[in-house]
């Protein structure tokens, strides 16, 4: 996905996912902070989707506002993680897809 990123133009960063969605915006990582999708932290009450708390540090180490961006920011792939400069949650093409008759 990366080559096709980069034949568009768009910058591609590989951000390591471990930890990031136990990681408080404090600065606080702890297993006991997520609970399944919850997130709160055990050192100051942060509470938030624990998915929601991971993509924010991803962007945050991506961005350079991490605490530990060398911690976060790798030459690896991330797991699970897709790029897809269309947006449209597939590869397909904008226009593909769409029927336009004369009639209609």
């Amino acid at each position: 996905m990366s080559y096709k990123a980069e034949m568009a133009g768009i910058r591609v960063e590989w951000v390591k996912p471990t930890y990031t969605s136990q990681t408080c915006r404090c600065g606080h990582r702890e297993k006991a902070n997520r609970n399944g999708i919850h997130f709160q932290c055990k050192k100051c009450g942060y509470t938030i989707h624990a998915d929601l708390n991971g993509a924010i540090n991803i962007a945050k180490a991506i961005s350079g506002l991490s605490a530990e961006p060398s911690a976060l920011v790798t030459g690896a792939p991330p797991i699970g993680v897709h790029l897809n400069p269309m947006g449209r949650g597939d590869d397909t093409p904008p226009n593909l897809g769409v029927v336009r008759t004369r009639n209609g």
